[in-house]
Parts: C-alpha cells; sequence; structure tokens
C-alpha cells in the first residue's frame, strides 16, 4: 500500500463516451482534480477550484458526488466556504462533439456579505503565459504552454478582472454571475489559439440542457449494451465498467492507462486482465478485441513473447501468459498462427511463469486454440509441459504459496476446491477473505467469495459488503479501511463476482483447465 502522503482518493472522473472528444476530468473533495488533454498520461490542469471574494477561501465539498444520471458519467457537486457565506452546484461534463470540458454553476448566497467568486486554476507545470480577449464576442482567457496545446477559458457571464497568477503559480479569475442563477464555464484545447478559440465558442453556443443530454444518452447506449443480469444489475455494476470504459487512450484504441490521470505509463497486461474480464463477463467484448489487437502490433516481439511497458527491455513470461489467456478467453482462433503460437512457443522456451498457475493455464488455453486450427502437435506439445509445471512448480514445489495463493490456483483451475491443501490452510488462517477479519483487501473478498461459490456456497453476503464499502468511501477503495480508492482492481473483482453470482460459477474459470486439472488432477508418483 503507498504511504499517506501518496494515497490517492478520487470521487470519480469522466470523459465523453467516444472516441473524438479528448479531454477528461477528475473529482476531488476540492472540486475538480486533474483535467488531462489529448490524453490521461498530460494532465493540463492539476485543480480547478472555486474561492470566495477574496480569492483565499475555498468552497469545499460539503458532500459527496453525486451522478447526473445512474447510467452516464456525469456528476454534480455541491460547494460551500468555511464560513458559510456563499455556495455553489456544479455539474461537470465534456462536450462529446469537441475537445471542451464543460461546467454549468448555480451560485448561492447564503448571507447577505457573500460577495463574489473567483475561479483557481492550477496550471501543470511552470513555463505558461496568459492573455485577456474574447470569443465570439464574450470575454476569455488563453492560456499558452512553451511547447504545446492552447487552453481558452470562457463563460456564458462575463470574466472579471483583474485575471492574477497567484504565488503558488495559479490563476485567479474574478466572475461575478450578476443576477444569473446559472451559467456555463468552458476549458477548451486546442494546437492554436485559433482552433482552441473555435472548439470554446461551438460549445458555448450549444445550449446546456442539449450538451448534457447528448453527453448522457451516449453513455446510457453504451450502458444498455451490457449484460444487465436478468435486470438486477446495480447501479455500482454500471458505473464500474463505465470507469475502466473511460480509461481507454483515444487517439490509440486499445491502449489502456496504467490507472489514474497523472499517472504516467501504459498499463500491464497483467493489470488489465481483472478488468478486461469484467468487460467480456459484461458482455462487452469490443473493448477486450481492440485491447488484444493492439497488443499484438505493439508489443508482441519477434520472440514471440510480449513486453512489459515498464521494462521495456525482454519479453516477460507472465505477460505473455495473460495475452495468450485473453485471446482464448475472446476465441481468437483466426489469430493463432500469426500470433497465439509464437506466444505460446516462447512460454514454453521461458520455463514457466510467477506464480506458476498463470503460466500452466496459459498453455492449457493455447492448447485448446492450436486443436482448433488442427495442430494437434503445438496442442500435444502445450499440453506436456503444462503437465510437466503443474508437477514440478506446483504439486511439488518446495514453498507453499499460502492460503491466498492455493486459493488463485483453486480459481484458475490448476487445483480442485475440494483438495485437502487448500482446506487444511483455510484452518489455520480461517479469517482470509471474511468482510471485517481479514487482511481488508477487497481483492481478498473477492477470491475468497469465488472459492465459496465453487463449493455450491451462498456469496450474497461477500457482495453486500462490498457494496456496503461503495456507500462509505463513494466507490470502491483498495482496502476495507480505505487506501487507493478508486480501486480498479476491487471494482473489476466486484463486476466479475457479481456476473460469477449470476452463472453460479466463477467467470473467469477456464473450463478446459479445470477440466483438466480441478475435475482430475494429475497425482504425483
Amino acid at each position: 500500500m503507498k504511504p499517506p502522503s501518496q494515497i490517492m482518493h478520487r470521487l470519480g472522473w469522466g470523459t465523453a463516451q467516444n472516441h473524438h472528444s479528448k479531454v477528461w476530468f477528475t473529482l476531488s473533495e476540492a472540486a475538480l482534480g486533474e483535467i488531462c488533454y489529448p490524453d490521461l498520461s498530460s494532465p493540463r490542469f492539476r485543480q480547478l477550484q472555486w474561492t470566495g471574494a477574496d480569492g483565499a477561501i475555498p468552497l469545499q465539498s460539503a458532500q459527496q458526488v453525486e451522478p447526473v444520471e445512474e447510467r452516464s458519467l456525469a456528476f454534480r457537486q455541491l460547494l460551500r466556504d468555511r464560513d458559510r457565506r456563499f455556495g455553489l452546484a456544479q455539474t461537470v461534463i465534456t462536450d462529446p462533439l469537441r475537445q471542451s470540458l464543460v461546467l454549468r454553476v448555480q451560485p448561492e448566497a447564503l448571507s447577505a456579505s457573500s460577495g463574489g467568486l473567483h475561479l483557481s486554476l492550477q496550471p501543470t507545470g511552470g513555463n505558461h503565459r496568459f492573455r485577456t480577449g474574447s470569443v465570439g464576442g464574450r470575454q476569455a482567457v488563453f492560456l499558452q504552454e512553451t511547447e504545446g496545446s492552447v487552453t481558452v477559458l470562457a463563460s456564458t457571464v462575463p470574466l472579471g478582472s483583474p485575471v492574477q497568477v497567484t504565488a503558488k503559480g495559479s490563476l485567479s479569475i474574478p466572475i461575478d454571475p450578476g443576477e444569473e442563477a446559472e451559467f456555463t464555464l468552458v476549458l477548451s484545447f486546442g494546437e492554436t489559439e485559433a482552433k482552441a478559440a473555435e472548439e470554446a465558442e461551438g460549445t458555448l453556443r450549444c445550449p446546456w440542457p442539449e450538451l448534457l443530454e447528448s453527453y448522457n444518452r451516449d453513455w446510457q447506449l453504451y450502458c444498455r449494451k451490457l449484460n444487465s443480469l436478468e435486470g438486477w444489475a446495480p447501479p455500482l455494476y454500471y458505473r464500474s465498467l463505465m470507469l475502466f470504459r473511460a480509461l481507454e487512450d483515444k487517439q490509440d484504441p486499445g491502449s489502456f492507462h496504467s490507472g489514474f490521470p497523472g499517472e504516467t505509463g501504459e498499463s500491464s497486461i497483467q493489470r488489465l486482465i481483472p478488468l478486461l474480464t469484467a468487460f467480456w463477463a459484461a458482455g462487452e467484448l469490443q473493448t477486450p478485441k481492440r485491447v488484444l489487437k493492439h497488443l499484438l502490433s505493439r508489443r508482441q516481439q519477434a520472440d514471440g513473447g510480449f513486453l512489459h511497458p515498464s521494462s521495456g527491455e525482454k519479453s516477460s513470461p507472465e505477460e505473455t501468459a495473460c495475452a495468450v489467456w485473453l485471446a482464448w478467453q475472446l476465441e481468437a482462433v483466426r489469430l493463432f498462427e500469426k500470433g497465439i503460437r509464437p506466444a505460446a512457443d516462447f512460454l514454453v522456451r521461458s520455463g514457466g511463469t510467477t506464480p506458476p498457475e498463470t503460466g500452466i493455464a496459459a498453455l492449457v488455453c493455447a492448447a485448446d486454440l492450436a486443436e482448433s486450427r488442427g495442430d494437434e502437435a503445438s496442442a500435444r506439445r502445450y499440453r506436456e509441459t503444462a503437465d510437466r509445471w503443474l508437477e514440478e512448480q506446483i504439486l511439488r514445489g518446495s514453498e507453499s504459496p499460502g492460503v491466498k495463493g492455493l486459493i488463485r490456483q483453486v480459481r484458475m483451475g490448476v487445483r480442485p476446491a475440494g483438495d485437502p491443501v487448500v482446506r487444511t490452510a483455510l484452518e489455520r488462517e480461517p479469517s482470509f477473505g471474511q468482510p471485517g477479519t481479514g487482511d481488508g483487501r477487497l481483492l481478498s473478498i473477492g477470491e475468497r467469495a469465488h472459492y465459496e461459490l465453487l463449493l455450491d456456497r451462498d456469496v450474497a453476503s461477500y457482495l453486500s459488503a462490498i457494496e456496503n464499502l461503495a456507500e462509505k468511501w463513494g466507490l470502491l477503495p483498495e482496502t476495507e479501511q480505505g487506501g487507493i480508492v478508486p480501486d480498479l482492481a476491487a471494482h473489476a473483482e466486484y463486476v466479475r463476482l457479481l456476473v460469477s453470482q449470476s452463472w453460479g460459477t466463477p467467470c473467469d474459470l477456464a473450463p478446459v483447465v479445470a477440466e483438466r486439472y480441478a475435475d482430475h488432477p494429475p497425482t504425483t508418483s
């Protein structure tokens, strides 16, 4: 777990549900966090915050962020200053047709001495210059990076003056809404001033109700394509999948960010697999297929293996095994000769993965694909290698993987659920994965629940415990005590557990692996 100073707590993030609008935002208790353009690794602003009339008293969130619609990444937030002189409600979206962040702001005077508003905008880096100008006859602020894009800030109400740069490098912009009950504020991006101004003018010309309806409609249409679990899927299920969907790179579809705006680097396949399995289990196949296509074209090496994005030096057996497993899950039989057989051959040469069950399951899946293509020789070699690894690295392994590792082996299908070794480990550590008594990690709760499901036991209490944590923290945390919020792995595990409960068996358990090992495990001599 990260030290307290590095723990991230976001109340959500959003972007348009298309590949055209390349603007993202995050939300925190201080209003808006990062604002990114043209991808998630390029935060242009660290924070957008409202302050009181003197520019020094920040308005803070009075309550959790509220979704505007159940199945959309539009958010509404209430803000108050500490003396409760002034407040506002703001709704946050991006323009689906343009490169614009859009805020709909409703000021609320709480006392006679409330004064006006200041917008505090903190750019990333320090090499910026700004000027005031106009867009479509409205006052605007142009912010130019030394090398990079231009940002235009404009509003349906007049911007005040002077625009100042604070000691911390933030822009402080007075705004007096006058008698307006609400107004629209936009941050628009472009490679030139003219292009950014064009984006801002187009967004401001579009009535707010139309912008909001278009943004919400796209997300609602996306959610309608998901498996509704016979109408029982709760809001957290859809919210989780939308958060995952919003992390795909729009300039390079199929590439996923490592998790949170501001973090650098593309995600590893190992980290992506739970999210991709969640998509697949929810009936959303297009995103995992784009990812597999991207991996085969960008990350597979001449030796057949796949690079880990953080190393970029040599092929990783673990990354390669995950890519093979994903291809099997997507039934990518036509990709066998071109990409999967070279990957499986590399995996055989690698000697195994850490943990070993990852490589064993991948080879059994590769054998199934090979058989589908009529390549019996490769299928036999992959299965024989997997059997040997199971014998040497698991059944006769010198080190016990512990209860967590044993349950993972059961879930991967290389060990039967009723194995006495697993039962003995749980007798020694009965609290593992039990809500409120285990190590507190939501992943452990999900692992235990999937194990219980394989024993035909009810997992409703595990799902309820996870959903209660979402109500407490706004989104799912890394542990029961908090930590990173939202934690993508926890959300992916929740989606998979919900689908697994519906199916009556772990959704990510490959039947070809379970039939070979969990149902008829090889014996040691």
